[in-house]
């Protein structure tokens, strides 16, 4: 993939393209991604008339989508080539304002958001040479340069551990600054949080971090992964 390639994307193309790539790896190669669904990740930046002409006008011609009305959206071969590629460069930018600048984790998908345009690939690499991490402090994998993004998560769900369980935050699914605030609230502002479930309702899950209950919503509870302690 060279330079000049990207170089015909618009930023807001590649935003887009990087909510595909997160979209695609959940999903089985039979799934199109609906539209909704990009909206939803994209935080209200555009409407879904700006999406769908966006998506039929600039990004299937140019080979990076295949798309069919009413049923959604399909990354092409060339296509995820491409959004791995600007995911990589987001989520070496995440690891690098984190790791070396000490940025707030509340802060961090929205800055990183604005770094990621313009990470050439030789930024990229000696990026991820300085930081040698293979993870972002959302605990997502940083794609290596000429190899496959992992496909699903090993670990389980909050909300599908039993009572008694002590876990380790391992994933945050959601990376936007709205989600992250409301993390906040429950004193978790990076993966590596230990947590031990203490009752599980239809209201949610109890939990015990840092020798403080915090009840987590079932809609929260979905987006954070863990590791259970053995």
């Amino acid at each position: 993939m060279h330079e000049k390639e990207r170089q015909g994307l618009r930023v807001i193309e590649e935003d887009i393209m990087e909510v595909l790539f997160s979209l695609h790896i959940s999903k089985s190669k039979r799934q199109r991604i609906k539209m909704g669904e990009i909206l939803e990740k994209m935080e209200d930046k555009l409407t879904k008339a700006q999406l769908t002409n966006i998506v039929r006008r600039k990004l299937e011609p140019q080979g990076y989508v295949d798309y069919l009305p009413y049923e959604g959206v399909n990354l092409t071969r060339l296509g995820y080539q491409m959004a791995r590629r600007i995911a990589r460069n987001h989520r070496l930018a995440e690891a690098m304002l984190y790791q070396i600048f000490e940025m707030p984790f509340i802060k961090l998908h929205e800055q990183a958001c604005h770094l990621e345009h313009g990470i050439s690939d030789e930024i990229a690499e000696y990026i991820y040479r300085k930081l040698k991490v293979k993870m972002t402090p959302f605990g997502m994998p940083i794609p290596m340069k000429e190899k496959d993004e992992d496909s699903g998560c090993e670990y389980k769900c909050l909300n599908e551990v039993s009572a008694g369980v002590p876990v380790t935050l391992t994933r945050i699914q959601d990376h936007s600054t709205i989600f992250a605030k409301k993390l906040k609230a429950y004193d978790i502002d990076a993966v590596g949080v230990k947590m031990c479930v203490k009752n599980i309702n239809n209201e949610g899950i109890m939990v015990e971090i840092n020798e403080n209950l915090r009840k987590i919503p079932l809609s929260i509870s979905r987006l954070l992964y863990v590791k259970p302690e053995v």
